[in-house]
């Protein structure tokens, strides 16, 4: 069965950074307005500060803040949303063309700093504080009472030897071991009541006093008189238990004495063909994984990247690393490389510094899926060709792993260690070595 499309049968997801975000339209003469930033785009400078680099985090945030601000701004009136990035590069050329600023190197440079100042903003968003919401939040005192009154629930330090008196609460508070069945039974000889019914969620501490608050030790001395008379209790109903123990006795008195000696073969019997045991995934206590539907390396590459095999993969590689082929090792390389890459939502894409190679990080768990590095075998081929070769291939491994978690194939929890994930691993590897080798001909 095909996976069903993001949006209907026909539409095709494009991304939250192609979605229609926040209105920023002249947003330009706010930042124009910034003499810092005014200052450096006249000097020929960049739009971002030089130290800012690709990370995201609070110290570019505060570097870059008088870009931030004006756009905080607008997402605080128009619910938070994220400019998109094509908004962001309209606004950035206006700005750059007031400042007699154009070329390739502008153009460059805006594809770069419109997706790093996105995810400026949405790291800025996820450090906000989020709104009190109605419901009111579980304190730790209701944590506490809940704790107290779950059954079973064992006390420490020393509450746990509070109220430890004398007769029959005594007696009660010691068995704190008893099934349910056996404290009912000594409740009924402590308490000669008719109607004594105990809750399942009732503790042993709800023993200690009666109706009217004071501990009751008559009843336990044995000289029940009158009120054991007078309160004669009606015959209790037999539990399902007890009725099960009273057929198998009188079953076993109705058996003749010949086939009272049978049971010994039957056990035998039953040692010599055990029951099947259940499926280890089964017989697991708290085992409740999905069990995902398979799927066949084949489709995987027919349904998400509409090849056929193995060599309509390497042909794309190969052209998209075509394209880069004179680039320079340096972070502003990586950077555009990086933003005309698809965004990824399941794992993070690493660019390496020290070889032409591309990683592809898990997010939730911080394990890395795969790595995709040429290895530097073709050295006829330039150092951007390679990189780009390994960034195209890590960005598709990318990609299907947040298709099929998106569309129900695998969980989140369950992509490290994958047999899929790595056998899909492998085959990207192999794709990224014929793809350099088809390049190097």
């Amino acid at each position: 069965m095909a996976p069903k499309n993001r949006k209907g049968n026909t539409a095709t997801w494009k991304g939250e950074s192609q979605e229609a975000g926040c209105d920023i339209r002249g947003i330009n003469e706010a930042w124009d307005c910034d003499a810092e930033l005014r200052g450096r785009l006249r000097k020929g400078g960049p739009l971002m500060h030089e130290q800012s680099g690709l990370v995201c985090d609070n110290h570019v945030c505060t570097l870059n803040k008088s870009l931030l601000l004006p756009l905080l701004c607008k997402m605080g009136t128009c619910d938070r949303k994220l400019p998109s990035v094509a908004d962001l590069r309209s606004e950035m050329h206006i700005l750059f063309t007031e400042s007699k600023r154009t070329g390739p190197d502008v153009q460059q440079s805006i594809t770069g700093d419109s997706v790093h100042v996105r995810k400026l903003l949405s790291h800025v968003k996820a450090k906000c504080r989020r709104e009190e919401v109605d419901v009111p939040v579980l304190s730790r005192r209701d944590q506490f009472c809940l704790k107290k009154n779950t059954k079973g629930k064992k006390k420490r330090g020393p509450k746990a030897n509070r109220g430890k008196g004398k007769g029959a609460t005594a007696t009660l508070k010691k068995a704190k071991s008893m099934s349910p069945s056996k404290r009912k039974r000594v409740m009924m000889k402590v308490w000669p009541v008719a109607t004594l019914k105990v809750r399942p969620s009732a503790t042993v501490d709800s023993l200690d006093h009666g109706p009217g608050g004071e501990s009751e030790e008559e009843p336990a001395k044995g000289k029940r008189g009158k009120t054991a008379a007078a309160a004669k209790p009606s015959k209790a109903l037999p539990s399902p238990k007890a009725k099960a123990k009273a057929k198998g006795k009188a079953k076993a008195k109705s058996m003749p004495a010949k086939t009272a000696a049978k049971p010994k073969a039957k056990s035998t019997a039953k040692k010599a063909s055990p029951k099947k045991s259940e499926s280890p995934e089964a017989s697991k206590s708290g085992d409740k994984r999905k069990a995902y539907p398979n799927l066949t390396p084949s489709e995987i590459l027919r349904w998400y990247f509409e090849a056929g095999n193995e060599k309509e993969v390497v042909a794309v590689v190969a052209d998209f690393a075509t394209g880069w082929q004179d680039g320079e090792c340096n972070a502003k390389f990586k950077a555009d490389l990086k933003a005309s890459l698809p965004e990824l939502w399941q794992v993070g894409l690493t660019m390496y510094w020290t070889r032409a190679g591309a990683g592809t990080l898990h997010k939730a768990s911080g394990k890395e899926l795969g790595n995709f590095a040429s290895g530097g075998a073709r050295r006829e081929l330039s150092w951007a060709t390679k990189m780009s070769a390994a960034a195209k291939v890590a960005s598709m491994f990318g990609f299907m792993v947040d298709s099929l978690v998106y569309e129900g194939y695998m969980s989140e929890d369950d992509l490290p260690g994958s047999d899929l994930i790595e056998e899909m691993k492998n085959i990207f590897k192999n794709i990224l070595c014929d793809a350099l080798s088809e390049m190097a001909v």
